[in-house]
């Protein structure tokens, strides 16, 4: 099991095992950014006003992936409950490409588009906003023609390099 969405073209750091904020949830047929937790030195999902993100947690690709409950189509991926555990995260780089899911439709008026992020660490599918852009964390470069699928490269500016 694995997410449908993810990095589909990648450059700049291989993923490393860094530490994971406690309880982080990540739902399959979402987006799976993460970002610094101020004063932790831990990674936690990029929630909505998030200003910047860092990384790509990577589920389903590791015997330390997080736990996975729920059914096909539903499956949510939950880190431990012990913060500072370990998972594989991809580091961004400006120039990698990642395939998400948006909260509306395409079309192909929204091509070179920024983006926000809509996230919640409550199970619910971390998506790109495609209507609204307040903290331009993502520029939608393509995307499929009447679904809610979408290509996006992050923000230069929006990298997170704290952690």
């Amino acid at each position: 099991m694995a997410l449908k969405y993810g990095p589909k073209f990648e450059s700049g750091p291989a993923p490393l095992y860094l530490a994971v904020e406690a309880s982080q949830k990540f739902h399959e047929q979402g987006c799976a950014f993460v970002t610094s937790t101020a004063g932790t030195g831990h990674l936690g999902v990029s929630l909505t006003a998030d200003t910047t993100v860092f990384g790509w947690l990577l589920t389903g690709f590791s015997p330390r992936s997080p736990e996975v409950t729920g059914s096909v189509g539903s499956y949510v991926y939950t880190t431990s409950s012990t913060a500072g555990t370990r998972y594989l995260v991809k580091p961004l780089c400006a120039s990698d490409v990642f395939y998400c899911k948006a909260d509306a439709v395409f079309a192909e008026a929204m091509r070179g588009d920024a983006g926000d992020l809509v996230g919640v660490n409550d199970g619910t599918a971390q998506t790109v906003d495609v209507g609204t852009s307040s903290t331009d964390i993502v520029r939608m470069i393509d995307g499929v023609v009447g679904t809610a699928d979408v290509l996006v490269m992050v923000n230069p500016a929006k990298l997170d390099a704290t952690t």
